[in-house]
């Protein structure tokens, strides 16, 4: 490919990826899930007064691995006999089969952190220790049991779940920001192109090798790994390598211009 076309086209992207960048929201919008399940009574013998499979092996909505750091599992109940200083309920994160992640076992029991007559919380971080990893793409069945008294589940609410909407109303409302970037990006790498002819063949040489190395980072930034739970991270990582390859772009464009710039006034004197 032509120097001046892999200028062009590495440009244009840098300057569109700084202004993703700049878009880019700093908080991720979450909300609270309740889980649309059959909730039912247990019979008092550790059996599951709820079972719901999630989206990962099922049409149900709620995908496990759109939990945040901050959520937490809430479990609501009524149990049969009174609440004494022994949790009422336990949480189940069930999984099977071969595993690509580090879970701990298929059966993973989660007690909660607080509980009440009513009610128990389970934290993320404690769901995650007892699973044995944050990569939640495994986790196939969520069900919560009695630990030896009957109880009937009446809901579970997920909260902190991260839905996206922030992003994508940020991306809406970015695209014609974006395309514009891109229109500026492309006048101006046309101008910088004609500055980069009229450098010296060895300044023209520095400037085809770092654009070259740079295109050939983009093009392996834009493999993105296919794990659904790092969608978010893949875009801000895309966006901010781009953020990057601007400034390398940078770096060499004044590099260059210095030393034309250098070269002309040793010819002065």
């Amino acid at each position: 490919m032509h120097i001046a076309d892999i200028f062009a086209r590495t440009a244009a992207f840098a300057a569109a990826a700084v202004t993703a960048a700049m878009l880019l929201p700093t908080a991720v919008s979450a909300a609270d899930v309740t889980l649309d399940a059959d909730y039912r009574t247990s019979n008092g013998q550790w059996q599951d007064a709820v079972e719901y499979n999630t989206a990962i092996i099922s049409d149900n909505t709620f995908d496990p691995t759109d939990m945040t750091a901050q959520s937490e599992v809430i479990v609501r109940f009524e149990c049969a006999s009174p609440v004494g200083e022994k949790p009422p309920v336990e949480l189940i994160w069930q999984t099977w089969g071969a595993h690509k992640t580090d879970v701990s076992k298929n059966w993973n029991r989660i007690k909660p952190y607080e509980f009440g007559d009513d009610y128990a919380k389970f934290s993320y971080k404690d769901i995650v220790a007892e699973y044995g990893t944050d990569d939640f793409s495994e986790v196939y069945t969520i069900l919560v049991t009695d630990t030896g008294a009957a109880i009937t589940a009446k809901s579970i609410t997920i909260t902190n779940v991260d839905d996206g909407t922030s992003e994508v109303s940020e991306d809406v409302t970015g695209a014609a920001e974006t395309e514009k970037a891109e229109e500026t990006s492309e006048s101006t790498a046309e101008s910088m192109v004609t500055e980069t002819e009229k450098m010296p063949e060895d300044t023209k040489a520095a400037v085809s090798e770092t654009t070259a190395a740079v295109t050939e980072h983009t093009a392996q930034t834009e493999k993105v790994p296919e794990q659904k739970q790092n969608k978010k991270r893949n875009v801000k990582w895309l966006i901010l390598s781009g953020a990057a390859l601007a400034l390398l772009i940078l770096s060499a464009v004044t590099a260059a211009v210095l030393k034309k710039k250098k070269e002309k006034k040793n010819r002065l004197y």
